[in-house]
């Protein structure tokens, strides 16, 4: 068994730097068997321009870009009666809350991260996720419209319309210097060599066949409010990631001695292998009186077990009159239960009541304060990504036993 392309399953893999989530929802009346020929339909497609064969356009191939594709089933699938089975139910268990009608409401029950104030529908909320990454951004948005396109032209055959539609389509990319809208570097802490692979992959014990070799896909498509952070002091900014912005190194409130001095201050070389003992932080209490207990780094080292592999993309929406800056993060992560990422958002000690790292100290160091409306949600999903196919649609034997 074989993990999707996509994933990054492998220490040394790093998919392209551009990437597209599209999410699909069946129509009512729509079974699965339908899905399964629209999907295996899109998958041919997606194969097709992998190829660098694009349908409309002359013989002749045109440049593939790297294109990779993962597919990712979700909750809205599962709800399904014959949808049986421990993956079923786990998936139903983590689904993501809608938003409230009126628009934000907390994502899950229990956590910080709520929903925008206008968010009224979350399209991440779908039967099927379909993320795409390649070395060019017009290799990923041409995909789009192509798959797009094809599901119009299924609808129009069809006396009663479309079997399934985009419920959400987003961009991202990802910068070459590694740095995030926060301008600290991004992933520095990201899980590395065989614990990735253990991390993502749903053991070969699985109940469910078809997700034995496969894994979780999480996607949360977050906008940041750039005005909160920069209204924060630079050494705020630092002990609420709990990293040096410059180096990337973890801060120390023992003052141990590093090598950051050796680090230049705005390339990757903290990501550097060489490097992994230093950007490893040291583990500090929740309630150290430096605050650090309660940074980034320190909250997602504090749960070993509940570890993910994360990829982000940032965006930059240009919505309103007069014209609004929205920049923002596709939060991608890939885990072996659901429950992780479920638990990240959830519990106290880690994310728990707080969107991002949760609390930074007053000048006098002796209260802490939770820093409101960093993030807020656009949309958020959960997908069970079965392992590859051989060519084939993954999961498509699943999708035809329930068809």
């Amino acid at each position: 068994m074989v993990m999707q392309e996509g994933v990054g399953w492998h220490p040394d893999a790093r998919p392209g730097p551009f990437f597209a989530m599209l999410c699909l929802r069946r129509t009512v009346g729509t079974s699965t068997s339908d899905l399964k020929d629209v999907m295996t339909g899109l998958w041919e497609i997606v194969a097709g321009l992998k190829r660098g064969q694009v349908p409309g356009l002359p013989a002749e191939p045109a440049y593939a870009g790297g294109l990779l594709c993962t597919v990712g089933y979700g909750p809205r699938l599962f709800a399904e009666p014959g949808a049986e089975g421990a993956g079923a139910a786990e998936l139903r268990e983590c689904a993501f809350d809608r938003p409230q009608p009126g628009g934000g409401g907390a994502v899950l029950p229990g956590a910080g991260l709520q929903y925008a104030s206008d968010a009224t529908d979350n399209g991440a909320d779908a039967d099927v996720a379909v993320q795409l990454v390649a070395d060019q951004q017009a290799a990923v948005t041409r995909a789009v419209v192509v798959l797009h396109r094809h599901l119009q032209e299924q609808g129009s055959v069809r006396d009663q319309g479309a079997a399934v539609n985009v419920s959400g389509a987003w961009l991202g990319y990802r910068r070459e210097d590694r740095r995030s809208w926060l301008g600290f570097h991004d992933g520095v802490d990201n899980v590395n060599g065989p614990e990735r692979y253990n991390t993502v992959t749903v053991g070969p014990a699985a109940d469910d066949r078809w997700l034995r070799g496969g894994t979780y896909l999480a996607f949360l498509r977050l906008e940041l409010d750039l005005d909160v952070w920069r209204a924060l002091m630079p050494w705020e900014q630092e002990l609420l990631v709990g990293r040096e912005k410059a180096t990337g190194v973890p801060l120390d409130p023992a003052g141990h001695e590093t090598t950051a001095a050796s680090l230049a201050a705005d390339t990757t070389t903290v990501f550097a292998r060489a490097n992994l003992p230093i950007r490893v932080p040291r583990p500090v209490d929740l309630d150290n009186p430096s605050g650090l207990g309660g940074s980034h780094v320190q909250r997602t080292r504090r749960h070993p077990g509940l570890r993910i592999y994360r990829q982000g993309y940032e965006f930059l929406d240009i919505a309103g009159s007069p014209p609004r800056l929205q920049p923002g993060l596709n939060f991608v992560s890939f885990q072996c239960s659901p429950n992780r990422i479920v638990e990240m958002l959830r519990t106290p000690s880690w994310l728990g009541a707080h969107s991002f790292a949760g609390a930074r100290p007053r000048s006098s160091g002796d209260h802490l304060l939770a820093v409101p409306g960093l993030l807020r949600a656009r949309a958020a999903g959960i997908f069970a990504a079965p392992a590859a196919d051989e060519g084939r649609l993954p999961g498509s034997a699943m999708l035809a036993a329930w068809g």
